[in-house]
């Protein structure tokens, strides 16, 4: 099963000021505890964090988000390497198996 999901203020959020919200649901997924940090003035990109719950008994794939604070939204996985934490893109989507979360 695909998932397109939309999120507002989940993801990522272009957005000046602090955003947060307990949580979404939907028939398959439960969003957890949304939320973002400011960004600096002139940063191009912002980052959000959120918990994914897929409460369905088959997998599910996250594609996409849209939000109205940004023209756009990629989604990432935070990754340590070499003692250095990076952000690198999900081209296939967020595959979040069946009963588990991802956070």
């Amino acid at each position: 099963m695909k998932v397109k999901a939309l999120l507002a203020a989940a993801l990522i959020a272009l957005t000046p000021t602090w955003a947060a919200a307990h949580e979404f649901v939907s028939e398959a997924v439960h969003i957890d505890h949304p939320w973002s940090r400011p960004t600096p003035p002139g940063t191009p990109m912002g980052v959000g964090y959120l918990v994914i719950t897929n409460t369905s008994d088959a997998d599910i794939t996250l594609v996409g988000a849209q939000t109205p604070r940004a023209a756009s939204v990629s989604i990432h996985e935070s990754m340590m390497h070499d003692g250095m934490m990076s952000m690198q893109p999900l081209k296939d989507g967020l595959t979040i198996p069946a009963g588990e979360a991802w956070n």
